[in-house]
């Protein structure tokens, strides 16, 4: 699922993610590691790239709960809070979100920082694109050929 979502092959990757999602919840405390959480942001973030934005929400959340109660990997935590951002303007909150994923992006010097902090900024500008009938973010900022913080986009 993982490899079909990281070449923008979403629809390919939904039933991989769907058949995941029955195997973690065959066995609850397979929740407790990392994957799971990896697994929820990547499915999330398929769910986004489709247009699927309420349904990502679900997922995504659970990814922020499972990184943010381990506390162990802040960068996952806000690549998952911008996901979550951008999935949760149906709510009004998505501004919120992508705002702390902007707070830890510019409190570290990478150049994969460097690339978040310019997207969400420039999201920011103009959040929630699809509220107001603009078209979705990734293609206005990235062009159609990027599907997320995982696909091969331009700088």
């Amino acid at each position: 699922a993982h490899a079909h979502a990281s070449a923008g092959r979403h629809e390919t990757a939904m039933p991989l993610f769907e058949q995941a999602q029955r195997t973690f919840e065959g066995d609850p405390s397979l929740r407790s590691h990392d994957y799971y959480s990896e697994l929820q942001l990547r499915y999330g973030e398929s769910l986004l790239a489709l247009g699927r934005e309420r349904e990502a929400t679900g997922p995504l959340r659970a990814a922020e709960r499972g990184w943010a109660e381990r506390g162990d990997n802040p960068e996952r935590l806000a690549i998952t809070r911008w996901a979550l951002g951008r999935a949760s303007c149906v709510d009004g909150t998505g501004p919120d979100y992508a705002r702390q994923a902007l707070a830890y992006f510019g409190s570290v010097e990478t150049a994969g920082a460097v690339q978040m902090r310019s997207m969400i900024t420039a999201w920011l500008e103009h959040p929630c694109p699809r509220a107001e009938g603009q078209q979705p973010a990734r293609e206005r900022l990235d062009g159609p050929q990027c599907s997320g913080v995982f696909a091969r986009c331009p700088k």
